[in-house]
């Protein structure tokens, strides 16, 4: 159509419940802090031993719970294998 209006109004976007920051989900400084110290420790994947480790996982889905037993060093392949994402 030639003589169709170039810029048309958008509709207004429509947003979900707020998701709160990093912080406020649990992977604030202490989150960071662990990470770092696990991957100085062994930086390869618990699971597959193959792939550099990059995800921290919580074995209770808790982000809370930093307790050493409750957290591994995953690659992001393994990580999504737990959450079903592949």
């Amino acid at each position: 159509m030639p003589f169709a209006p170039k810029n048309l109004p958008r509709p207004p976007r429509r947003y979900g419940p707020r998701r709160g920051s990093s912080t406020e989900r649990g992977y604030g400084w202490e989150h960071r802090r662990q990470r770092a110290e696990l991957l100085a420790q062994n930086p390869l994947c618990t699971r597959c031993r193959e792939a550099w480790a990059v995800e921290l996982h919580h074995r209770d889905r808790n982000p809370f719970n930093r307790a050493p037993s409750n957290v591994e060093l995953l690659c992001k392949g393994c990580h999504d294998q737990e959450h079903g994402k592949s």
